[in-house]
């Protein structure tokens, strides 16, 4: 529902504001509209006039999901095979859940279509990798007791992997189908 909701509200702002999802919402609003989802209240995002704010919620889901939406395995081997290969074609139709690839399938149509106005967002797929990677792909070091370098050079592996597979969106979405 939260996936669905910000998608829906996003797909009519994108093309006409800067750095949707890299200028950071309101914070109190954000979390208000988050724990309105959380207590399942009904939420209006046409109430919301920050298109920032709104793409906050939307990061927060994805921060706060049990497992990472892209295994961090699955970016290794992507960043370490510079691409998407045989290997990743068959984890994304075989074995990545289907309420992930439900999720991923929604963001990579946001993602597309942020980058489609670039002139206008200011986003391509390499700032969009910066701004996704700590959300959408972490190892489970990550979350605990890893060190700073350890954890930098994740999100770099991360940011690798998610350039590639935003520079193939056309090629990546019927996969997950």
């Amino acid at each position: 529902m939260v996936v669905e909701d910000c998608a829906k509200f996003l797909e009519s702002v994108i093309p006409v504001h800067e750095g949707v999802f890299r200028v950071s919402g309101q914070h109190s609003e954000a979390a208000a509209i988050k724990a309105a989802y959380d207590e399942h209240n009904p939420v209006n995002l046409e109430l919301c006039r920050d298109p920032h704010t709104v793409a906050s919620v939307l990061k927060m889901f994805l921060r706060e999901l049990p497992e990472p939406l892209v295994p961090f395995e699955l970016s290794r081997s992507i960043s370490s095979s510079k691409g998407i290969k045989e290997k990743e074609i068959r984890y994304f139709k075989e074995q990545m859940p289907k309420s992930h690839k439900a999720v991923l399938k929604i963001l990579l149509k946001l993602c597309s279509q942020t980058m489609e106005h670039k002139e206008v967002t200011k986003m391509e797929s390499a700032s969009l990798a910066t701004v996704f990677s700590p959300v959408l792909s972490w190892s489970k070091s990550h979350a605990s007791s890893a060190t700073a370098q350890d954890q930098l050079s994740e999100v770099q592996i991360s940011g690798i992997a998610l350039k590639s597979i935003f520079d193939s969106i056309p090629a990546v979405l019927p996969l997950l189908e």
